[in-house]
């Protein structure tokens, strides 16, 4: 069976590839059921769209999606969340108020497993897009959300290295767009810092490196590792990118969910107090040995 989608372009030779051998060697159950789980962030080809290697392969599977789907600019980019924030540098980007460092959660529970959490949790959103994009689009569903853990770090909007910047602008506006909403709602225990390539955490259209402008200096913040160390270009991205939010921001609480591989943080030590959470699978499983 033919399958009717058009093949992207200007993608690698490798993805186009990897694309085109799937629609052509599936059963038309299998492909259906691969849409359904793209488009749902539950299933499909591995990974899912947050969980693709880059932002160029996340195209290739957001490719697959049924093209049902609220667009951002509907409610002009969630602007019910952006009441009374304060919008700072050329960009306009939301400024966070300091955190109380001083409070150290017992587990970092991600937004998909927020039926699991317990008092003194704070609930993450470590895991693919797609799995959070309601909470982003619905008042309701961030209400319910902190009836089940009543502290968060902003959201984890994805950011890749061979992203657009325009676009690692926006996302990184999304990411303080949620914690003034968290914050402005006396939900935040710490915003999330996030880079992508090196125009996002080195001056480059502002004085101040895009992924630091908004978030407190000398205060507590949230940093994910989990999933973006495999390779040993992600490793020197993110040790660079570390090293340039010490500088910048000089945090004196950061709280990592995720590994914290000795060559990326080990040249910080003693830099500030680095606060480790294990992810959602190794946690169970570390529990689950324990009884």
């Amino acid at each position: 069976m033919t399958h009717n989608l058009l093949m992207p372009d200007g993608y690698s030779p490798q993805l186009t590839s990897l694309l085109a051998d799937f629609l052509a060697n599936t059963s038309p159950a299998i492909v259906e059921k691969t849409i359904v789980g793209l488009f749902a962030g539950t299933g499909g080809i591995p990974g899912g769209l947050n969980g693709a290697a880059s932002w160029e392969e996340a195209m290739v599977r957001a490719h697959c999606r049924r093209p049902h789907r609220r667009n951002v600019v509907d409610d002009g980019f969630y602007s019910e969340m952006a009441a009374c924030s304060r919008l700072v540098t050329a960009l306009d980007i939301p400024e966070i108020d300091p955190v109380d460092p001083g409070i150290i959660p017992a587990r970092a529970v991600p937004f998909s497993k927020l039926g699991y959490a317990a008092p003194g949790d704070v609930g993450v959103f470590h895991e693919k897009d797609p799995m959070f994009a309601d909470y982003l689009i619905y008042r309701e569903v961030r209400e319910d959300a902190w009836s089940k853990c009543s502290l968060f770090a902003s959201a984890d909007c994805s950011l890749y290295t061979d992203m657009p910047f325009c676009l690692q602008i926006a996302n990184t506006y999304m990411n303080r767009l949620t914690a003034h909403d968290l914050q402005r709602a006396g939900r935040l225990h710490a915003p999330l810092c996030r880079w992508g390539d090196w125009r996002s955490y080195e001056p480059y259209i502002t004085d101040t490196p895009l992924a630091f402008i908004g978030l407190p200096k000398g205060n507590a913040l949230w940093l994910g590792t989990y999933g973006v160390s495999k390779k040993r270009e992600d490793k020197q991205n993110l040790r660079k990118g570390l090293g340039a939010m010490l500088y910048w921001l000089r945090p004196v609480r950061v709280f990592v969910y995720g590994p914290m591989p000795k060559d990326v943080f080990g040249e910080y030590e003693g830099s500030t107090d680095f606060v480790c959470y294990p992810n959602w699978t190794a946690l169970r499983h570390e529990e689950a040995s324990h009884g």
